[in-house]
């Protein structure tokens, strides 16, 4: 798709390495379980000695961005969101040296967003395993103009709904923060760690079971105002979706935490257009709405490869389409973004 016939799209689910942090993880990644390696001619992320990320022009952020901004222009994709990519959360390392990188990453990409007003809007990393140092860095990277968060599903086996990330919670709504939730794990176990399921299949459940906490463990209905982004289009959250109601009217631990439907909760949830079936999207549009949905390419680690033709292929109305591609992302982006 050329760029004059873009439907000015906005992308909300993409990655970056700036040059500064890829400069850090060079001097200290073995703090961070995370080596540079070469194979077969390709510079490659090796993270707790299984997983494998590249490191090229479309990954690492440069100066100008050009691969990315060209591939931009190529699919229709007017302004991209740029997060960290998923392993630079680093969810299990020591607190302060995953502040560190997470500061790395927020000046880094504010920098880089502001340079390129018109095409990048930067999102947040934050070190959640210490909720106090989260909440210091997500006031900090908001000062610096970054207008959403990236967050893991799980932080060292605690789900989001426990009580200790109750202060991250707040500050996340006094500071009308978006908040996307996106899964990695560099070393499944079990069937997991076979045919790459971990990426194809533990992703999705992973997302599920972390939306399925923060409506039911109450953190929707105790931060009404709170808007979270899920990966992947949902991952498994809209096929349970049904049998989190029917056990909200059945079981009585359901109920312990929320006062109505955990469908109800999806007012404050939006989904990414990342499904890799489009009669399968067609139909969680048509369940869910238009205006769940944002477009999502996942670029540059392996995301549809024409995220907005995808959209445009649906059959939606003109006013359906337009939402999905566009309005949807401006409104969680903010009016300091548009």
């Amino acid at each position: 798709m050329s760029s004059a016939a873009s439907p000015r799209a906005i992308d909300l689910h993409s990655h970056i390495v700036t040059l500064d942090v890829l400069a850090l993880l060079e001097r200290e990644g073995h703090h961070f379980d995370t080596r540079i390696i070469e194979r077969d001619g390709q510079r490659l992320f090796l993270i707790s000695e299984t997983a494998t990320r590249p490191i090229n022009a479309r990954v690492v952020g440069l100066e100008d961005g050009a691969a990315r901004l060209a591939d931009m222009d190529a699919e229709g994709i007017e302004r991209a969101a740029l997060t960290c990519v998923p392993f630079v959360m680093y969810p299990g390392v020591e607190p302060e040296r995953a502040l560190h990188v997470a500061q790395t990453h927020n000046d880094s990409v504010a920098a880089l967003a502001t340079r390129q007003r018109e095409r990048f809007v930067g999102m947040a990393s934050v070190p959640l395993q210490a909720p106090a140092l989260a909440v210091g860095e997500l006031e900090r990277a908001h000062r610096l103009g970054l207008p959403g968060v990236m967050i893991p599903p799980s932080i060292q086996g605690q789900a989001l709904d426990e009580p200790a990330f109750e202060v991250f919670w707040d500050a996340v709504e006094a500071l009308n923060v978006l908040v996307f939730i996106h899964p990695f794990d560099a070393a499944p176990t079990g069937l997991l760690a076979r045919y790459n399921l971990g990426n194809i299949v533990g992703n999705l459940t992973d997302t599920g079971l972390a939306a399925a906490a923060v409506i039911c463990g109450g953190v929707l209905e105790r931060h009404p105002r709170m808007r979270v982004l899920l990966a992947h289009a949902g991952g498994t959250l809209p096929a349970l979706l049904g049998r989190l109601d029917d056990g909200f009217t059945r079981f009585a631990e359901t109920r312990t935490r929320i006062p109505r439907r955990p469908s109800s909760y999806l007012s404050q949830l939006w989904l990414d257009s990342i499904a890799f079936n489009p009669a399968f999207l067609r139909s969680l549009v048509a369940l869910l709405g238009a205006d769940r949905f944002v477009v999502g390419s996942d670029y540059p680690v392996g995301g549809p490869p024409h995220p907005v033709a995808d959209v445009r292929t649906l059959g939606l109305s003109p006013e359906e389409e337009s939402a999905v591609l566009r309005l949807n992302a401006l409104s969680l982006l903010g009016s300091s973004q548009r």
